[in-house]
């Protein structure tokens, strides 16, 4: 999940998420909520355990499509 569809079905604003979190600057918490920034390790399993592991640290990248293979 993601964090701004998590804030989103919790009904936390996006603000209140980055205070909770201890993010001081309401650009950076923006820039994690909107997939603009990956946040670094330490912030992305402060995140996990604040959502009580509902955003998990796979939800931050992008996995590519894999091709199904013949057997």
């Amino acid at each position: 999940m993601k964090l701004h569809a998590y804030c989103q079905a919790r009904k936390i604003s996006i603000a209140r998420a980055g205070r909770e979190l201890g993010i001081d600057c309401r650009a950076t918490i923006c820039r994690y909520a909107n997939g603009d920034r990956v946040p670094p390790p330490d912030m992305v399993v402060r995140i996990y355990r604040w959502s009580n592991g509902a955003i998990k640290p796979a939800d931050w990248y992008a996995l590519p499509k894999l091709k199904k293979q013949a057997a």
